[in-house]
C-alpha cells in the first residue's frame, strides 16, 4: 500500500469516527437540557433511543470499544454472547415481578448486584482470554 493511499485511508477513517463522535456529542446535549428543562423521562428515552438507531449510534459506539488494542475485540465479544444477555434479561423479569409485589428498595440492590456479576463475567472472560 502506497503512501498516499494510507493517508487516504487515514481521512476517510476520521471522517467515520467525527460522525461518531458528534452524534454521541449531540445525544448527551439532548438528554442533560431534556433533563434541565424537567421533560418527561419516558418520552425523553425514547426519543433518544430512536435517534440513537436511526443513526447507528450504538454501533458505532462498539466499533469505538472494538478499536482499543487488545481489549477492546474481546469486551465486544463479552458484550454479544447470548448468554450475557439473556442473564440480564432474566434480571428484567425477576424485577418486573418484584415491583409489581412491592418490593422496590430489594429490586435495586438486586439489580446493582446482578450488574457486578455481569460485569465480573466480562472482567473475567477478558482476562482468560488475554492471558490464556
Amino acid at each position: 500500500m502506497a503512501f498516499r493511499d494510507k493517508i487516504r485511508n487515514f481521512f476517510t477513517y476520521k471522517r467515520v469516527f467525527y460522525k461518531i463522535i458528534l452524534t454521541w456529542i449531540i445525544l448527551i446535549i439532548l438528554l442533560f437540557s431534556g433533563l434541565h428543562f424537567d421533560l418527561d423521562t419516558k418520552i425523553l428515552s425514547a426519543v433518544l433511543i430512536t435517534i440513537a438507531f436511526l443513526t447507528k449510534a450504538f454501533s458505532g459506539l462498539l466499533m469505538l470499544i472494538g478499536l482499543i488494542p487488545v481489549i477492546g475485540p474481546f469486551i465486544i465479544q463479552v458484550l454479544t454472547l447470548p448468554i450475557f444477555w439473556i442473564l440480564n434479561g432474566i434480571g428484567y423479569l425477576a424485577s418486573i415481578v418484584a415491583i409489581k409485589k412491592g418490593h422496590g428498595k430489594e429490586v435495586i440492590t438486586y439489580r446493582i448486584l446482578t450488574i457486578i456479576f455481569l460485569l465480573g463475567v466480562a472482567v473475567g472472560y477478558i482476562i482468560s482470554r488475554v492471558l490464556g
